[in-house]
C-alpha cells in the first residue's frame, strides 16, 4: 500500500488477521490476491464506506452469497455496507457487483490493484459530495 493510499484510509479500522488461514480448492486460485489484503471497516474520504471482509469469513460468506453460482472467477472480498460488493477476478482486478440481481453482466472492473481500488472508492466520495 502506497502512502496515499494510506492517507486516503485514515479513518479506516483496520484489523489484522494475518492469522494462518487455508482456503480449500475452490478457492485457492485466489490467495495471492487476498494475502495483500487487511480486513476491517470505515470511511473512505468523507462518503465513502468499505467493508472488508476477515481472510476467515471470505470463503463462508462467498459460499452463503452463493457467489460461484451467479459470477464467474470472482471472489467477493467486501461491501460498500449496503447493496454493492466488491471482489477480485482472476487476474487480479478488482471489480464491483450488486448484490441483488448479482449476475456477470452486472460485474464492472474499478482497479487493477489494491491502491487503485481505494483511489476509485476515495472518488466516488468526492463525486457524491458534490452533488
Amino acid at each position: 500500500m502506497n502512502s496515499e493510499t494510506a492517507k486516503k484510509m485514515i479513518v479506516f479500522r483496520k484489523v489484522d488477521d494475518k492469522l494462518d488461514f487455508s482456503l480449500s480448492c475452490k478457492y485457492k486460485k485466489y490467495e495471492n490476491y487476498l494475502t495483500v489484503l487487511s480486513s476491517g471497516s470505515g470511511m473512505i474520504g468523507a462518503n465513502s464506506y468499505l467493508v472488508l471482509w476477515s481472510m476467515k469469513d471470505i470463503e463462508e460468506l462467498n459460499n452463503d452469497y452463493a457467489v460461484d453460482e451467479f459470477l464467474t472467477d470472482i471472489i467477493l472480498i467486501g461491501s460498500d455496507g449496503g447493496n454493492m460488493a466488491y471482489g477480485i477476478n482472476l487476474e487480479g482486478k478488482y471489480v464491483q457487483v450488486p448484490f441483488i440481481g448479482m449476475d456477470d453482466d452486472e460485474v464492472e472492473i474499478i482497479a487493477s490493484d489494491f491502491d487503485e481500488f481505494i483511489s476509485y472508492l476515495y472518488s466516488i466520495g468526492e463525486q457524491r459530495e458534490k452533488e
